[in-house]
């Protein structure tokens, strides 16, 4: 069986660590948080739906990496 070691996300390797199919070496380290954008052209006016899934995407994301919403 292949064996290497490699850096992931949790939340992508979730089953596969749970299935026991993966082991983590450094449970301990975590990799420094990189940004996420949401990037859509300039408009005098924005739809409510984009608006809204801005507004969710300001909670939800940071909710799932297990961080604080920025204010």
């Amino acid at each position: 069986m292949p064996r290497c070691v490699t850096i992931g996300s949790t939340w992508v390797l979730r089953e596969q660590l749970d299935r026991g199919e993966l082991v983590q070496l450094v449970p301990d380290w975590q990799a420094p948080t990189l940004p996420i954008w949401l990037i859509y052209p300039p408009a005098r006016f924005y739809p409510a739906r984009l608006r809204r899934f801005i507004e969710i995407m300001r909670v939800a994301v940071p909710g799932a990496f297990g961080i604080e919403a920025p204010e």
